[in-house]
């Protein structure tokens, strides 16, 4: 019988720290539309996106003091403040109204740092149709129950419906309409 053993060391082996992430960066989230009451914005700062501290929530890293600005393209500008209620920034749609058509812009500084974004809010499309075209039945394989029905819908609009250079969005809701009975 022959038996041997010895030891070796993987010299390819090397443990690399992670790569050192120097600064949060800052977060901006904020939507607006003609039909909010209040424009809304959260400030934080970035987590971690590895190593230590992913996955932990910073209580701190919401911020309370930075300077929120939004602007249109007409030069109008208001300056959003924190509300500590709410816990965000918030400006009431009677101190600048948001109308479709315009372009906005939105301005963050924070301790040393600053973001800015621009959008604009497209107008509703003129002429659009949005009609139902057939209920397909899906059935169960084995005994031919109907499992589920799809319904097929079509959306069109005519070109000259649609501004020029604009973005439009689709969201369709399914609105259900049954009839009950309380019984006989």
């Amino acid at each position: 019988a022959f038996f041997s053993s010895s030891c070796t060391k993987d010299s390819f082996v090397k443990e690399v720290p992670y790569p050192a992430q120097n600064s949060a960066k800052l977060v901006v989230v904020s939507y607006i539309s003609p039909d909010d009451e209040q424009l809304k914005v959260n400030v934080s700062w970035s987590r971690p996106a590895y190593g230590p501290g992913v996955g932990k929530m910073n209580m701190d890293a919401q911020i309370k003091d930075a300077i929120v600005i939004i602007s249109d393209d007409a030069g109008s500008f208001k300056q959003i403040l924190w509300n500590d209620k709410i816990g965000q920034y918030v400006l009431e749609k009677n101190q600048f109204p948001i109308h479709t058509g315009k372009i906005y812009y939105l301005k963050v500084s924070a301790h040393g740092k600053s973001v800015s974004a621009k959008t604009s809010i497209p107008e509703a499309i003129k002429g659009a149709k949005f009609e139902f075209v057939e209920t397909i039945a899906r059935k169960d394989h084995q005994d031919g129950r109907a499992i589920r029905n799809e319904y097929l819908y079509r959306f069109s609009a005519p070109w000259d419906g649609l501004v020029d250079g604009g973005y439009y969005g689709c969201y369709p809701i399914l609105d259900i309409k049954t009839n009950t009975y309380a019984g006989d």
